[in-house]
């Protein structure tokens, strides 16, 4: 019998800023684990399954612990059976994360590689250096995913240890807070974003400008000027103020940066961890945010050329995800990877979409199994096989797309004024 866990929040954690690269101290935690809906806390997932078998067990029959597997999210499902059974265990109970202690104040989550657990970032964007937290967690995994796939794309070989998302506990009565998130100083903010200069959109109506950022397509630069310009109009310095919480245009959110360093350490001992993982974007997550992307086909060559940059760009500007842009083995495709996850929107470049099916869609993305079974349903040039299409358009000449003359990898970043650009790694 599988239990499930009861009221589980998939609680994945928002970071913004950049990825350090020294080790973090051993830091406190609160995290305790619970099994089946009893309310009792355990110090380890073994301990919690072993007290839940001892509580079933029944009259002479005796449970046994089989064996422990990781899931997805972190927690373990334990695997249990009757003592008499000579074969494997088929019934586990999930064994989840919980917090040992009840949270007095309010509830802020993080997530991030493990070293960056209390590393400030020092860019200025956004709100500005400083530690960041958000207090909705159904937005938060986006946030995860950029910290993750920022440290993949940087070192696609590389073993990357999972993201690791905490709950703090935070008292705010004591500390000094601008909130311009809502009300009148969200509109006073709101009236300078529409001021705003954005690289070749300066001739646009004031709403369309602030329409830009509200629908998500957010210039991290711009905003932190429009900030700053905020600040000098309420005669504020960002030195006033220990927490600073302001809207997250990408989230339909809220975004908060913890500035104070003796205030980080301190509510990181109320951490728990909520939820570790290893993730790419869904499938489903990635087409959502490319719909406005046009694909290609044949008779608009130039869109070809840069649909991948336009994707790529689409993913870092709309949620901060950086993917690996890629040149196939014929030195002219160009597509994205995030993992094993296959991006591409110029099917139409090859002649392989079925011609007599216009609904056929253009955009592909998918696991590497499932681009060369799409592949193999097309009609093929005389003499050439699926297998030689995935070979030409898809195998990369190298890990990634190197730029000609600095053998450099190709990312996706941000320039000084705030656009999202292509860029030699490391600058």
């Amino acid at each position: 019998m599988r239990n499930l866990r009861p009221g589980y929040r998939v609680i994945v954690v928002a970071m913004a800023g950049l990825l350090a690269t020294h080790a973090s101290p051993a830091l406190a935690d609160e995290t305790g684990w619970a099994i089946g809906g009893g309310g009792k806390v355990y110090g380890g997932y073994k301990t919690a399954c072993q007290a839940f078998l001892r509580e079933t067990e029944q009259g002479d029959v005796k449970y046994v612990i089989d064996r422990f597997e990781e899931t997805s999210a972190g927690d373990q499902r334990c695997y249990h059976k009757n003592a008499a059974d000579k074969e494997p265990a088929v019934s586990y109970t999930l064994v989840y994360r919980t917090r040992r202690t009840p949270i007095n104040g309010q509830a802020w989550y993080r997530g991030s590689l493990r070293a960056n657990r209390t590393v400030a970032t020092t860019t200025n964007h956004f709100l500005g250096p400083g530690v960041y937290y958000t207090t909705e967690p159904s937005v938060a995994r986006s946030y995860a995913i950029a910290d993750y796939s920022y440290a993949w794309v940087r070192a696609p070989k590389a073993k990357i240890k999972p993201a690791t998302v905490i709950e703090v506990d935070v008292d705010v009565t004591s500390l000094k807070v601008l909130d311009f998130s809502q009300g009148e100083e969200l509109t006073a903010f709101e009236d300078i974003l529409k001021a705003t200069k954005l690289p070749g959109l300066n001739n646009l109506p004031a709403d369309a400008k602030l329409s830009i950022y509200k629908n998500g397509t957010v210039n991290p630069v711009a905003f932190h000027n429009a900030f700053l310009e905020y600040l000098k109009s309420k005669q504020h310095k960002l030195t006033d103020f220990q927490v600073i919480i302001g809207p997250d245009y990408r989230h339909n959110s809220k975004m908060i940066v913890l500035r104070d360093q003796a205030v980080v350490a301190r509510i990181d001992k109320t951490a728990a961890t909520q939820y570790e993982f290893v993730t790419f974007p869904s499938k489903q997550e990635v087409i959502d945010l490319l719909q406005e992307v046009p694909t290609c086909a044949a008779t608009t060559e130039s869109k070809c050329k840069v649909w991948s940059e336009r994707a790529g760009m689409a993913l870092m500007n709309r949620r901060g995800w950086r993917s690996n842009h890629m040149r196939g083995g014929d030195g002219l495709h160009y597509f994205l990877r995030f993992g094993d996850l296959y991006i591409d929107g110029t099917y139409m470049q090859f002649h392989i979409v079925k011609k007599a099916d216009p609904t056929a869609a253009a955009l592909f993305v998918g696991s590497e199994v499932e681009l060369r079974a799409e592949l193999a349903e097309f009609p093929q040039k005389e003499g050439e096989k699926a297998e030689q299409w995935f070979e030409r358009f898809f195998v990369p000449l190298a890990d990634t797309y190197e730029n000609s003359q600095t053998k450099r990898p190709i990312r996706f970043g941000f320039a000084d004024d705030g656009r999202a650009v292509l860029m030699d790694d490391g600058n």
